[in-house]
């Protein structure tokens, strides 16, 4: 189902910036067919969890939709101190790859996990504002 706010005159970006696959919680198979899934109704995909989950750089690039990774996890760093992703983002980026980079909350609510990840973006976007 498509939100109404993308159905009014102009551009939009949309992503979701927490998915699971059956890596971890998620009841979808591969975490690169759900990329691809994402990226073919025009979703940014981003990288998600890679300190918490272990993620070498060998995962990063069998995720070929990629288009971000997840430098911070708020909830991951409150939890459990692993909420970074800048080696995976800057082993990827040395490679050629052209990545952005996100935070995120991760909020669950259960404890401080909330509001310390931020998506921003500018109100007016130009249109190489992603990719």
């Amino acid at each position: 189902m498509q939100h109404h706010a993308f159905a009014r005159p102009g551009r939009f970006f949309r992503g979701n910036l927490h998915t699971h696959s059956t890596v971890s919680d998620g009841a979808l198979e591969a975490a690169e067919a759900l990329a691809r899934r994402c990226a073919e109704v025009g979703a940014f995909v981003a990288l998600a969890h890679s300190e918490w989950n272990g993620l070498m750089p060998e995962d990063g690039r069998s995720i070929a939709a990629a288009d971000a990774v997840e430098i911070y996890n708020h909830g991951c760093h409150v939890e459990c101190d692993r909420g970074f992703g800048i080696a995976l983002y800057d082993t990827l980026l040395a490679e050629g790859w052209r990545l952005t980079a996100c935070a995120t909350d991760d909020a669950h609510f259960h404890g401080p996990d909330h509001f310390g990840g931020w998506v921003m973006r500018p109100t007016h976007p130009s249109p190489c504002w992603l990719r």
